[in-house]
């Protein structure tokens, strides 16, 4: 009965905040536990290593096809996924990417592995979704964009993410990289700029500070955690959010749907979550 009262008044728009997020609000989505070295590793990196596995798949022709159709302009679109996406980006201050719809596919929306930011939506977001519903959805994907670009969706593995850190930080040690790395580890180093640079030496000298330890899954559930909470805070909405988590159902880097759903009940009762609304201009 509670859940049918419910749904039957539950907003059907996502929120309008007054400004967009910045870095040191994005920072509040963030556990207590997260490792910001490795972030900081990760995203200093995460344009050049990118560009390297493009240039892998480029070379073995497995670049994945894109159907010019399929492109939407968020500016002229009806379909409200589209919309929403664009929507999401701006909020997160993030350049909108291209955005490609594939009716037919059953998938909600992926990140491309093309050369510029890409996402492709599909039947899942397409028909059927509230615009709350989308904005949880795509607030989560695009939260990855934002902390790590596309480097968790081309690095799928976690030896290969593992692997692609190791590379990046060994990129920034005085020492040779051992003979296993070597080859990544200059492909990154030659792609940085100047302030890429600086940030990953910055982090690496912190990670080396502590004694060297990376926890890469302990990484990746606290990055899980955080793009949930971006979605939580694109929404709204905390039945919406744990719901889609809940139908989700995938386990990332050991987290069940249940302990992401855990995480977000505590998380939208938090100093962080209310700091955060009033920062983009969103009361309580």
């Amino acid at each position: 009965m509670e859940q049918a009262t419910y749904r039957k008044h539950a907003p059907l728009v996502a929120l309008s905040p007054s400004r967009a997020l910045d870095d040191a609000a994005f920072a509040l989505l963030a556990p207590g536990t997260a490792d910001l070295a490795l972030t900081a590793v990760a995203s200093s990196i995460a344009r050049a290593a990118v560009g390297v596995r493009l240039d892998q798949l480029r070379s073995h022709k497995m670049l994945p096809r894109i159907d010019p159709k399929e492109r939407q302009d968020p500016e002229k679109t009806t379909v409200s996924a589209v919309r929403t996406a664009a929507w999401v980006a701006r909020f997160f201050g993030l350049e909108t990417p291209e955005i490609h719809v594939r009716p037919g596919d059953p998938l909600d929306a992926t990140l491309l592995a093309t050369p510029e930011p890409a996402i492709a939506l599909g039947d899942g977001l397409l028909s059927g979704r509230t615009v709350p519903e989308l904005a949880f959805r795509l607030g989560y994907e695009l939260a990855y964009l934002r902390l790590v670009d596309r480097l968790v969706a081309v690095y799928p593995s976690l030896a290969d993410l593992r692997t692609v850190i190791a590379a990046a930080v060994a990129a920034a040690m005085p020492a040779e990289p051992p003979p296993e790395l070597a080859a990544l580890s200059v492909a990154i180093a030659q792609r940085l700029d100047p302030v890429q640079r600086l940030r990953l030496t910055n982090a690496v000298q912190q990670i080396g500070a502590r004694g060297g330890q990376l926890d890469v899954v302990a990484w990746l559930r606290d990055l899980e955690r955080t793009a949930c909470r971006a979605g939580l805070l694109a929404c709204g909405d905390l039945t919406v959010a744990a719901h889609m988590v809940s139908v989700d159902g995938r386990i990332v880097a050991g987290l069940t749907a249940r302990d992401r759903v855990r995480d977000l009940v505590a998380f939208s009762v938090a100093e962080p979550y209310a700091r955060l609304r009033a920062a983009v201009g969103v009361a309580v």
